[in-house]
């Protein structure tokens, strides 16, 4: 994990693309930090990044932290080019495994909580950006562990509400309110179809360029009030997910992807994978599944 990187000769990578994405967007404007900002969505990798040499040569800096877009070999051929790149990441997929720290072989922290920490940030520094450092580590806790995270790290009931309705606000600025409000209305259709497949509650909508899974998983927390092992699938099995389960790893042996939440998580984008994973392919591997403790 990355410490003490000066923040003058640095430019951040970032794509921004949910609410800790925002957040670390607009702490490191607030720091008078060099940016820029990627406009892809979610799976954004390094390679695809549009004109990305002339736009990093423009700012002057050698020393490059990508945020979440990883790209083995385009960061080599940077590398190669004179750029010192650094990464801030916290997720497993098909090329690069990022969830674990090659030291302490541990789990890492959020992507967030590792900009606070690489960078030096203090909760004053905090404080005078104008934020609330609650809310903030509020919502690194809860990209790298859902709600059950802030539990683990000690927020009231009331705090929990709070960081969630902050993460939302964070998420509609990175999703727009048009996407927003289509991702909530297409969760709730798809929430009321609900139906449950041995131990895991199955959440599925076929409505084209919505993304129920966020939404999804906070009304089921909402409701359960526990990690609720599921499988969620949008855009028509485009995009699959198996949240809180043991297999995720399994699954990403088994069919690659992604994993996320400290490996209790697994997706897919069937949208860019030659390889087709359906939902009966998923069943078939964690049908032997213990539930999460």
């Amino acid at each position: 994990m990355l410490h003490h990187i000066d923040r003058k000769t640095t430019v951040l990578l970032v794509p921004e693309n949910d609410a800790e994405a925002v957040q670390i967007i607009d702490l490191a404007k607030a720091l008078g930090m060099e940016l820029l900002i990627s406009a892809q969505p979610h799976g954004a990798r390094l390679e695809y990044e549009d004109n990305l040499l002339e736009r990093l040569q423009m700012t002057g800096k050698s020393d490059v932290v990508v945020v979440e877009m990883p790209g083995p070999e385009e960061e080599a051929r940077l590398r190669k080019i004179g750029f010192n790149i650094m990464v801030i990441d916290h997720h497993r997929s098909d090329d690069v495994d990022r969830m674990t720290d090659p030291e302490t072989k541990e789990p890492l922290p959020s992507s967030l909580e590792q900009f606070l920490v690489a960078f030096d940030v203090t909760d004053e520094e905090i404080k005078t950006a104008g934020f609330d450092p609650r809310m903030v580590r509020g919502v690194g806790s809860m990209d790298r562990g859902f709600l059950w995270a802030l539990q683990r790290d000690g927020y009231s009931q009331d705090e929990i509400k709070d960081v969630s309705r902050y993460t939302r606000d964070l998420s509609r600025r990175a999703r727009g309110d048009e996407k927003t409000d289509l991702n909530e209305a297409a969760s709730a259709r798809a929430w009321e179809h609900r139906r449950q497949a041995g131990e895991y509650l199955v959440v599925t909508s076929d409505e084209p360029g919505a993304e129920i899974r966020p939404v999804v998983s906070l009304m089921a927390a909402e409701q359960f009030g526990k990690p609720t092992p599921m499988i969620i699938t949008s855009r028509g099995g485009l995009l699959i997910y198996v949240q809180e389960t043991l297999k995720a790893i399994e699954l990403f042996k088994k069919f690659g992807g992604f994993t996320f939440g400290q490996d209790t998580c697994w997706g897919y984008n069937n949208a860019i994978n030659e390889r087709k994973v359906t939902i009966e392919n998923v069943l078939a591997v964690i049908s032997k599944t213990s539930r999460m403790l």
